[in-house]
C-alpha cells in the first residue's frame, strides 16, 4: 500500500541550476520530479555549500549532465515514498547521504560504500540540493533525531563525516596520540574537534590564513602554525619528539602532501584527503621504507561513519553550533557561493 504525505506535493518547484562555468546558477521553476521504486521525495530544509561544489562551479570538477541542480550537502524531511522504502515514512526527518552505491558490489557489500565503482552522487551525477525538493534512493537515508538542527545535519554528511572516515577508519588515530592537520577549512576545523575528541593528545594545526588558524585554535588545537612565516614540518619536529603519529592533509597540494610526510616521526601515518590534481613527491625508498612510513588515501565516508557522527551530535559530544557561519535563502545561492569563495 502507498504511503503519501497528508497534503499533496506541489507540481513545481524552485531550484538553482548550473549550466555553464562560471556563470551564476540560474533560480527557476522547474517540474517537481516524482518517485520511483525504492525512492523517496525529500523537502530540503538545509543545504550546506562545499568547496566542491565552488570547483563545479567552475568547471574543475566535470559533471555528468547540464543543466544540473548542484548540492550534496542535504537534510530534510520526507513528504513521499511508497512501501518498499519502509521504514521510511512521510513527515520523518532525514539526512540525505550524496554518494549511492549499488549495493551489489564488493565494496558495498563489505560495508564500504564509499569505493563503490558504480556509485551516483548528488549534485554531480543527478540533480542535487539547492532546490526546495530533492529525490534520492531511500538507501541513501539516514535519520536526523529531533536534538540535531537540519543545518548540522546537512554538513555533518561531507564536512563532518569526511575527517571523521579520514581520522578512524583510514588513520587509524589511538588516543594520546600526535596529529597534524594542514588546511583548516571546513574539513580542516572539524578534524581539530574530532582529533581532540577522539583522544589525540596534541593537535597542531597548520595554514596560511590567521583567521582559519584563530578558528581552529579556538576549537581545540593545541598548537598553530603559519607555513608563510615557519618550515611546518620544522616547527612540528620541534613540538613533537621525533615528529607526529599521524598527518592528515586536507589540502591535497604537492607541497602540503611533502611537508605533511616529513611532520611524520618513525612508524608514522600521512592520510590524503585534499583532492589535488597535481603530482606529490614522497621521501626515497630507501628512507620511507627505513622509517615505515604509511602513506593512505581517503574518500568521503560511508553510512556507518555518518551514523556515528550523528550520535556524537546528538549525545552532545560534538558541537557543530558554530559550524554554519552564514544562512542564505534558495534565491542567494551565487551570493553564498561568493561568501564561500572569499573564504568568510
Amino acid at each position: 500500500m502507498s504511503r503519501t504525505a497528508r497534503a499533496p506535493a506541489p507540481t513545481e518547484m524552485v531550484a538553482a541550476s548550473f549550466t555553464t562555468p562560471g556563470v551564476p546558477l540560474s533560480i527557476a521553476s522547474r517540474t517537481l520530479p516524482q518517485p520511483a521504486r525504492t525512492q523517496v521525495l525529500v523537502r530540503v530544509e538545509a543545504a550546506g555549500v562545499c568547496g566542491s561544489d565552488l570547483h563545479m562551479w567552475h568547471g574543475k570538477v566535470p559533471v555528468r549532465q547540464a543543466p544540473i541542480v548542484l548540492g550534496h550537502e542535504i537534510a530534510g524531511v520526507i513528504v513521499e515514498c511508497d512501501a518498499e522504502t519502509a521504514p521510511w515514512q512521510p513527515k520523518d526527518r532525514v539526512i540525505v547521504r550524496a554518494a549511492s552505491g549499488c549495493r551489489v558490489c564488493v565494496r558495498c557489500l563489505a560495508g564500504e560504500d564509499n569505493l563503490c565503482p558504480n556509485q551516483t552522487v548528488l549534485g554531480m551525477d543527478c540533480d542535487g540540493g539547492f532546490a526546495q525538493f530533492v529525490l534520492t534512493p531511500a538507501a541513501n537515508l539516514v535519520p536526523l533525531p529531533a536534538e540535531v538542527s537540519f543545518e548540522a545535519g546537512a554538513i555533518l554528511t561531507d564536512a563532518v563525516a569526511t575527517p571523521y572516515h579520514a581520522i578512524t577508519t583510514r588513520g587509524q588515530l589511538n588516543a594520546g596520540e600526535s596529529v597534524v592537520i594542514f588546511g583548516c577549512g571546513g574539513l580542516g576545523t572539524h578534524a581539530v574537534q574530532l582529533a581532540r575528541l577522539l583522544g589525540a593528545a596534541l593537535v597542531i594545526a597548520v595554514d596560511v590564513r590567521p583567521a582559519a588558524l584563530d578558528r581552529a585554535s579556538s576549537l581545540g588545537a593545541d598548537a598553530v602554525i603559519d607555513s608563510r612565516e615557519e618550515s611546518a614540518h620544522k616547527a612540528v619536529q620541534r613540538m613533537t619528539e621525533g615528529g607526529a603519529d599521524l598527518a592528515l592533509d586536507f589540502v591535497g597540494s604537492p607541497e602540503t602532501a611533502s611537508q605533511a610526510v616529513r611532520c611524520l616521526r618513525t612508524g608514522g601515518r600521512l592520510v590524503i584527503v585534499g583532492m589535488g590534481q597535481e603530482p606529490i613527491s614522497l621521501p626515497p625508498p630507501a628512507l620511507f621504507a627505513w622509517r615505515e612510513h604509511a602513506a593512505i588515501g581517503s574518500f568521503g565516508s560511508t553510512h556507518r561513519d555518518v551514523t556515528e557522527v550523528v550520535g556524537l551530535v546528538q549525545s552532545g559530544r560534538l558541537d557543530l553550533s558554530g559550524s554554519v557561519t552564514g544562512r542564505f535563502p534558495l534565491t542567494g545561492i551565487n551570493e553564498a557561493l561568493k561568501t564561500l569563495e572569499r573564504g568568510e
